[in-house]
């Protein structure tokens, strides 16, 4: 099985006191075929799971992620060893 890795680092404008760390495993899997040039989006925010912006939740099974301050390792799996994957993240700041 191939395994894509990347990492997303976020980081805090000010100042941080951390109260704790904490080991979290959260797992996503998408089902259906993803061709060659199309784009699978999955949004954790709204929980849509769309493939070239058509619905496509019913392949998904697991939790939508959440991104927490710090390194987050992010991990791509298939069958396919000769695949090439990107992965993308975006992530937008909230404050109370």
């Amino acid at each position: 099985m191939a395994e894509v890795f990347a990492t997303c680092a976020i980081s805090v404008v000010g100042s941080v006191a951390p109260t704790g760390t904490a080991y979290v495993t959260q797992y996503l899997a998408y089902s259906g075929t993803i061709s060659a040039g199309e784009v699978l989006v999955i949004d954790c925010e709204k929980m849509t799971v769309k493939l070239d912006g058509v619905n496509a939740r019913a392949n998904h099974s697991g939790v939508f992620p959440t991104l927490y301050a710090g390194t987050n390792e992010l991990r791509w799996a298939d069958d396919d060893v000769s695949r090439t994957v990107g992965i993308e993240v975006e992530h937008e700041p909230r404050y109370l």
